[in-house]
């Protein structure tokens, strides 16, 4: 089956590996790594990397593709979870050391898609027409008969039956014209036939046909409705999933623009969605995301243009965005993944603040305050245990991803001015 690999952060690649995008196809193994010799090269200019030179492999298993590491130092992840050996489906976010991708697999199209109504044609001769109860049409009608033979209504012949009496008009009356001749108005006359009953549809034929179609109605308006709130999840999980592998990191201010303008359709989108649907969690999930993700834009930008205050508001606005959005994960627990990424953010604003106002601890003339110092390194503790909770997630969010790394460097810094300090002391 064919697939296609998707890598989801192109920063760490060379120039003519940007916007990397691998087909996985045929029986042959696909060998992953920074070895030239690989079906996949991945060819990566930072000095510091986590992809090993054969790190892993594709290959075709069951009319899909499996994911196997070869030993690398720095491991495989599929979906946040380690793994040596696995079976992929389609949608499956993968981690090759440092390095993310999205495995998906592209499914041909049925034949005969928009042939449906084809099936609703006359029966030809030979042919029955299943029905939900009884099998086929004529089964059905011989049911039928053999009810309409208990009838006493029908028990009579009707050949025992007398046919009414014709029934005329009185005869035309001349009338006399201008002319002197006289016209005769026509007579209807009504024969037998037409004074004859009309045949009945048995009572209990008409009965059984209103049961039959109030229950077929039933049931295909039920089976609408199910399908329609189970395809309402995946469309639109598909259309999350579909941003976060086209969107890129990007200073551009129409491209940053046009993003903003498709998260936004995407969370009024998924409103709409949960009225229609209330009883599906996992669009509460995704709302979160994307509510998550207009966080990242408008987080980046305060941060890169040095707009502290304005990173600490984005973070509030978004804490009260997901306080009214239920979001609960698969084993029924609360969804933690946006407080968590939230939770990271908040010591990265105070780490760039200190990094801004004391850039260099050789200049003692402004230095830090002890207590300063003493308070950074406790968000230390809390900065890594965050860190570490959302490693995987990241892969959805690399403008969060960048910050969390400079946050790093930071903390660097902090370290670096309490040990200058204690020096300077003794």
């Amino acid at each position: 089956m064919k697939a296609k690999l998707v890598c989801l952060d192109d920063s760490t690649l060379a120039a003519a590996q940007k916007g990397l995008s691998v087909v996985l196809e045929g029986d042959q193994e696909h060998v992953i790594g920074r070895e030239k010799r690989n079906a996949i090269f991945v060819d990566i200019e930072a000095a510091t990397t986590k992809v090993s030179r054969k790190h892993a492999v594709f290959y075709p298993v069951d009319g899909g593709w499996g994911l196997r590491d070869l030993n690398s130092s720095n491991g495989v992840f599929v979906n946040g979870k380690r793994v040596t050996d696995v079976k992929l489906n389609s949608g499956d976010m993968i981690k090759l050391g440092d390095l993310p991708f999205r495995f998906d697999i592209e499914r041909p199209e049925a034949p005969g898609a928009g042939a449906g109504l084809d099936r609703f044609r006359s029966l030809g001769e030979g042919e029955t027409e299943k029905t939900m109860m009884f099998g086929d049409v004529r089964a059905s009608t011989k049911l039928l008969a053999a009810q309409d033979a208990k009838e006493p209504a029908d028990a009579a012949p009707e050949a025992s039956k007398k046919p009414p009496t014709p029934v005329a008009k009185p005869a035309a009356k001349p009338v006399a014209t201008g002319g002197g001749r006289a016209q005769i108005d026509q007579t209807t006359v009504m024969d037998a036939a037409e004074l004859a009953p009309r045949p009945k549809l048995p009572v209990g034929k008409t009965v059984f046909f209103i049961l039959l179609g109030a229950l077929m109605l039933g049931g295909l308006y039920f089976g609408y409705g199910m399908l329609k709130e189970s395809n309402i999840v995946e469309t639109k999980r598909d259309a999350v999933n579909r941003f976060v592998r086209d969107a890129a990191v990007t200073e551009d201010p129409k491209r940053f623009g046009d993003e903003r303008k498709a998260l936004d359709k995407l969370r009024q989108e998924l409103l709409a969605a949960i009225t229609d649907a209330p009883d599906k969690p996992e669009l509460g999930i995704l709302l979160g995301r994307v509510i998550v993700l207009e966080f990242e834009r408008s987080f980046h930008e305060a941060m890169a243009s040095g707009n502290l205050a304005g990173a600490r508001d984005a973070i509030d606005a978004t804490r009260r965005k997901l306080a009214g959005v239920q979001r609960k994960s698969a084993d029924g627990g609360p969804d933690t993944e946006a407080e968590n990424l939230l939770s990271a953010m908040e010591p990265t604003v105070a780490f760039a603040g200190f990094a801004k106002k004391y850039p260099d601890p050789q200049k003692k003339d402004a230095a830090p305050a002890p207590a300063q110092l003493d308070e950074l390194l406790k968000m230390k503790a809390d900065f890594g245990k965050y860190q570490k909770a959302v490693n995987m997630d990241l892969v959805r969010y690399p403008y969060l991803a960048r910050l969390l790394e400079q946050g790093s460097q930071d903390i660097r810094l902090v370290e670096r001015w309490e040990l200058a300090l204690r020096m300077a002391s003794k």
